[in-house]
């Protein structure tokens, strides 16, 4: 069964978090609170389950079960040479399985970090968006 635990458990490994590292951006002074989060074994109020969706780049909806994940595939791993005005040396892009999904999902990492954010975009604009803003050439069809 995927609960909200689970949901918080899979996006900090995602992330590469620790339960340390997750307890510190979520303001809590121990990681026996995140484990017990992810154990289920603690209810979140709302405010609390807002804050883990916006640290952990989701929806509080996705965290609560109401909104089923989209699966993607990785198209594109690539690496920044100079800055851009972001602060990111890399973006990956993702493409959705789903053929009826009209979106691509650019993961769009902190400069020398592994803890990066996610936009959506219009297929059609993904290339075009990679290139113009984060100055980037993709070779590749999209």
């Amino acid at each position: 069964m995927n609960t909200i635990g689970k949901r918080i458990k899979d996006l900090r490994i995602q992330y590469k978090l620790t339960q340390e590292e997750l307890a510190k951006r979520m303001g809590y002074t121990s990681r026996s609170t995140i484990n017990k989060i992810e154990k289920d074994l603690v209810d979140l109020p709302q405010s609390k389950v807002s804050e883990f969706a916006k640290v952990l780049k989701t929806s509080p909806e996705y965290l609560i079960g109401w909104e089923n994940t989209i699966n993607f595939e990785k198209l594109h791993d690539i690496t920044i040479e100079v800055n851009s005005p972001f602060q990111t040396n890399r973006v990956e892009i993702f493409r959705a399985k789903d053929n009826n999904i009209k979106q691509d999902m650019i993961r769009i990492y902190e400069k020398n970090s592994d803890f990066g954010f996610e936009v959506f975009i219009d297929r059609k604009a993904t290339k075009e968006f990679v290139e113009a803003v984060l100055g980037v050439k993709v070779n590749e069809d999209m």
